[in-house]
């Protein structure tokens, strides 16, 4: 006897229509907003999209509509992501899969976490109802929810440093964050290395409280200064452990020759 499939509570072989939602998006930041490139992405059960083709790309701007959050900021989800996105993001995988990949958002900012709910229109899909996805999606705001009637104060710039990001609201800000990189990247390589894998330098950027890249010749260069100086590291790093490798296998192979000969000295008083 087959058990029934549950996935996110609802039960998938009761012959019920339902959608649900997974991809990127869930559990982003503001930050990813502002870049793009997150995805929803929209499965059905027991339902299909509309007909590939003019049938459903007529349907494409009525599924990013579906696209709400439960908050109505002025630069929040629905202003700036849901009523800018352009019918091109949205692509009818197969007959039950659509993706939606975002496009870059500059001017998205909110001042707390935003909870997007998905509904499926139901002139998108072959049945008679519209449905509304399974979980909910949220965004968090990077700077933290405000008091009521505070305005956030925006980001000058944000660091990432191997998928981290650091606010800094001046150069010097940069300059701090980066020296601290600098720093510990070199405090590691001098540290006892024990992993037998290569450690693989972080990337260094610096972008706007917008996402843009920077024009700032000082940032610039202070971060080629620290790209510089944590590959530098790194390569020591890598080097330590290539050679204390080397010196393991030799003392490894000295160790077994020893015994070797060990055993060859007592196989010799044997046989004499």
């Amino acid at each position: 006897m087959l058990l029934p499939l549950h996935l996110n509570g609802l039960n998938l072989d009761s012959g019920t229509a339902v959608a649900v939602v997974t991809g990127t998006l869930d559990g982003s930041s503001e930050t990813d907003i502002v870049a793009g490139g997150r995805t929803i992405i929209i499965t059905l059960t027991n339902e299909t999209w509309v007909t590939a083709g003019a049938t459903f790309n007529a349907q494409r701007q009525n599924i990013i509509d579906g696209l709400d959050s439960a908050q109505s900021e002025s630069q929040g989800w629905n202003a700036e992501v849901r009523d800018k996105e352009v019918v091109g993001a949205v692509v009818r995988t197969s007959d039950t899969v659509v993706t939606i990949t975002l496009s870059a958002s500059a001017s998205y900012a909110i001042t707390a976490n935003e909870a997007i709910t998905v509904t499926v229109p139901a002139t998108a899909v072959t049945g008679a109802g519209a449905l509304t996805a399974t979980p909910n999606l949220s965004v968090l705001d990077v700077g933290g929810a405000k008091g009521a009637g505070t305005k956030k104060k925006r980001r000058r710039y944000l660091v990432e440093i191997d998928g981290e990001f650091f606010d800094a609201d001046s150069i010097g800000d940069v300059q701090a964050v980066l020296a601290q990189a600098r720093e510990t990247a070199e405090e590691a390589a001098e540290a006892t290395v024990t992993t037998p894998v290569t450690p693989k330098p972080p990337r260094i950027k610096v972008v706007t409280g917008s996402g843009n890249q920077t024009t700032s010749q000082v940032i610039q260069r202070e971060v080629k200064r620290t790209q510089r100086t944590v590959n530098q590291a790194y390569r020591i790093a890598a080097q330590r452990i290539a050679r204390d490798m080397e010196i393991s296998a030799l003392i490894h192979k000295k160790l077994e020759q020893e015994n070797q000969d060990e055993d060859d000295a007592i196989t010799a008083l044997l046989l004499s």
